[in-house]
């Protein structure tokens, strides 16, 4: 079995969806990030989520860069 990965994701005070989050810390089993969560300092911290990653998605620009061989504008003026 592969070894999960698992985040430890600071969500504030004001926790939202859209909101700012911080990740906090990084642990390679549920074990560790169990301790990682027993190290940090819970009067400095809001609300803490352990979030275990299951997979990876990448988003698409929205604009896409692609190179032409005319420049699309130019100086010269046409008579």
């Amino acid at each position: 079995m592969a070894s999960s990965q698992f985040l430890l994701v600071g969500l504030g005070d004001t926790a939202r969806v859209g909101g700012n989050v911080r990740v906090l810390a990084v642990a390679s089993g549920e074990a560790e990030a169990v301790a990682k969560l027993d190290e940090l300092d819970p009067s400095v911290l809001g609300t803490v989520a352990v979030v275990e990653v299951k997979s990876h998605y990448e988003r698409r620009p929205a604009v896409l860069n692609t190179p032409t061989e005319k420049p699309l504008f130019t100086n010269e003026k046409k008579s």
